[in-house]
């Protein structure tokens, strides 16, 4: 007999092989050789399924006898290698890699931390910052073996947090008027939880004596302000920022602001020259102003031998757009034409043309000349300056028309009337002239001259 127990094995098991023979004298086994003619025998580890051969060879020749043991395909062993956490302490607020290898697994999870999701069977991933001891299980899938998943542990250990004293900046004011500012700061901590700020102030910048109320701050590092009121006026003040958090108190530097004057405008000393609007609209009914035009001088008053500086401004006010627009400026008798910005002087007309084109609707332009006083010219004498703007409106005409006065003061020389019967020098008068000039000159300085303030009336025909 021949045979095999067990006939079936797993995947690196052995069976025992027995047989008995008779009237033989030499007996072997293929893949074990010669053995004796009755026994038994193991086959050592399996990996395929084996035919086993017995022969035996007696006085009437050889004989053999065959079993076969069946090996069982191999079960695959599910298991994880490694998992582990470098580094595996770490500071607050840091972090940490996780990294892992598995044997027969088609994809890992893991849990713990901020760290979810499936994973490669075999890799690495960042825990993110950490800010306590964090443990992290990872399971890795096995579904071709006997057991279908696995379980493994690492622990990440993060030290207690370290709170630094903060920083604060104090940043200039803003918003500020005559009674009224806001004060800003900047906060940069590393303390994870709220903090608290005020601004101290005076105008002592030694001595800020007042507080502003204390403020929560929900985020440790950012701006903050804080708002001034009832100030005084053209009034320097102090400040600065001041901030806690868990990590202490802080002070940013001292900085200051002036609040606004208060400006008080003067009512004018002499009437102002009226700015007169007139619109002749033919065919236009409703009367309404298509164009703003204004002449103006820096003074109400001038003596002869002045420069007198005009500035013309005109403006579409309407919602259309005017063509042929064209604007002239006529001059008194009593001044002479110095020079202009634009257009042509015509003497005998003493008009100054400016040629315009299209105005398109808020379209607006200025026109700058000048006029010297004639030394004729007698103190008292009003000169009155006229500006005309014409325009065409559709197939309406129009017009808008604006005067400016200026009123003749003393004579500059009257004073030295008298040196005509003295006897003295050339040289004498002539010092006398420079003397008197130059008291003229100081007193038109400090007293002559006062700006022109123009009150605009608009109305409408």
């Amino acid at each position: 007999s021949f045979n095999a127990n067990p006939t079936s094995v797993s995947y690196g098991s052995s069976t025992t092989l027995s047989w008995v023979t008779s009237n033989c004298t030499t007996a072997s086994i293929s893949s074990i050789g010669s053995v004796s003619l009755s026994s038994s025998v193991s086959t050592g580890a399996l990996y395929n399924t084996t035919t086993f051969t017995l022969s035996a060879t007696g006085s009437n020749g050889t004989v053999t006898a065959q079993t076969t043991v069946v090996v069982n395909p191999q079960q695959q062993v599910c298991s994880i290698s490694s998992f582990y956490a470098t580094p595996t302490t770490v500071s607050y607020g840091s972090s940490a890699v996780l990294y892992w290898t598995t044997q027969n697994a088609t994809s890992v999870s893991i849990s713990g931390g901020s760290v979810s999701g499936t994973q490669p069977a075999n890799g690495s991933v960042s825990t993110g910052a950490l800010y306590g001891t964090t443990t992290y299980t990872l399971t890795a899938y096995c579904p071709n073996s006997s057991v279908s998943q696995v379980t493994n542990q690492t622990v990440v250990s993060v030290l207690p947090q370290q709170n630094f004293a903060p920083s604060v900046t104090t940043n200039p004011a803003t918003n500020i008027t005559t009674t009224f500012a806001t004060l800003n700061g900047y906060l940069s901590s590393n303390a994870s939880s709220y903090a608290t700020y005020s601004f101290r102030y005076g105008t002592n910048a030694g001595l800020l004596y007042s507080t502003t109320p204390e403020t929560s701050l929900y985020s440790a590092n950012g701006p903050f302000s804080a708002s001034l009121t009832n100030l005084s006026p053209n009034t320097t003040y102090y400040f600065k920022a001041v901030a806690t958090t868990s990590g202490g108190t802080a002070e940013g530097q001292v900085l200051s602001f002036v609040t606004a004057p208060i400006i008080v405008t003067p009512a004018p000393v002499t009437p102002a020259p009226s700015v007169i609007y007139i619109n002749n609209v033919s065919n236009s009914g409703s009367g309404s102003p298509l164009v703003a035009l204004t002449i103006e001088t820096r003074y109400a008053d001038a003596r002869a031998g002045d420069i007198i500086d005009y500035t013309v401004k005109y403006k579409n006010i309407s919602g259309r757009s005017l063509t042929n627009v064209a604007l002239s400026v006529v001059l008194p008798q009593a001044v002479t034409f110095d020079r202009a910005s634009a257009g042509a002087y015509a003497e005998r007309d003493r008009t100054l043309a400016v040629p315009i084109g299209t105005l398109i609707s808020n379209q607006e332009g200025t026109v700058f000349l000048s006029a010297r006083v004639s030394p004729t010219a007698r103190p008292g004498d009003t000169l009155i300056t006229t500006a005309n703007l014409v325009y065409t409106a559709g197939s309406a005409q129009g017009s808008v028309s604006a005067f400016v006065t200026n009123t003749i003061s003393g004579s500059n020389l009257g004073a030295l009337a008298f040196l005509s019967g003295l006897n003295i020098s050339f040289f004498d008068i002539l010092l006398i002239i420079l003397i008197v000039l130059a008291i003229l000159l100081l007193n038109r300085y400090y007293y002559g001259r006062k700006k022109v303030t123009t009150v605009s009336q608009t109305y409408h025909s």
